[in-house]
């Protein structure tokens, strides 16, 4: 895949493989611990950073994993400190799908947007860096500029921001994207993420990804 300019994510950070029937807040639930994890589900993980470490980025999952934190793993600072102090990993992480079927579990009371604005937030707060939606784009569009609001009147919120997409950045220079060495600049997003060239190569790069997945079988 790397030969091929395919920059590969491993999912689904820390493991499910321990799944439980219960579920919390309409999400599947672990009951391992980090101890658990490491005889585990965190085996392969260690395997593929001694040879391909920042080569390939993770994706959390939407699990929790109640002796560690209540949170999904996506949002869980506990579990992203571990992926980046213990694991020892400095790529990219993403989150696992963010969808209304997951995040409206007792919150049906609330417009949708509202808890995802807050649920992006808290992602972004625990150390998420690239975010993956499964909602109409309009709505993103709304998610987005809730965000943006957010950290116009929270610094360390926009401090996150910054620093996921300096990671982001970062990457894509060691993987010869980026011919330009990346500058700090003001927190303007208007003048890059909406214009026509930006979403056509957008929707450009969703018609040609791919996805691959295999279980036991292969």
């Amino acid at each position: 895949m790397l030969t091929e300019g395919i920059f590969p994510v491993v999912c689904n950070f820390p493991g499910m493989g321990g799944i439980s029937s219960e579920t919390f807040k309409g999400y599947p639930v672990s009951f391992d611990d980090f101890i658990a994890l490491e005889q585990s589900s965190l085996v392969p993980y260690r395997l593929l950073l001694r040879t391909f470490q920042g080569r390939f980025g993770i994706m959390t999952s939407n699990c929790i994993y109640p002796r560690i934190e209540n949170e999904v793993a996506s949002a869980s600072k506990e579990i992203l400190a571990y992926l980046r102090q213990n694991i020892g990993f400095d790529g990219l992480v993403l989150s696992d799908t963010i969808c209304e079927e997951d995040l409206m579990g007792g919150h049906e009371e609330r417009p949708f947007v509202e808890v995802a604005i807050e649920h992006v937030c808290k992602l972004i707060r625990a150390g998420v860096n690239i975010l993956n939606f499964d909602v109409d784009p309009d709505i993103i569009e709304r998610i987005f500029d809730g965000v943006l609001e957010k950290c116009d009147k929270d610094l360390s919120l926009r401090q996150d921001v910054e620093r996921a997409s300096a990671r982001i950045a970062h990457r894509k220079r060691a993987l010869g994207i980026l011919d330009n060495p990346f500058r700090p600049c003001a927190f303007d997003t208007e003048g890059v993420l909406r214009t026509e060239e930006t979403t056509r190569i957008v929707k450009e790069v969703a018609m040609r990804s791919i996805y691959l997945h295999s279980d036991e079988n292969g």
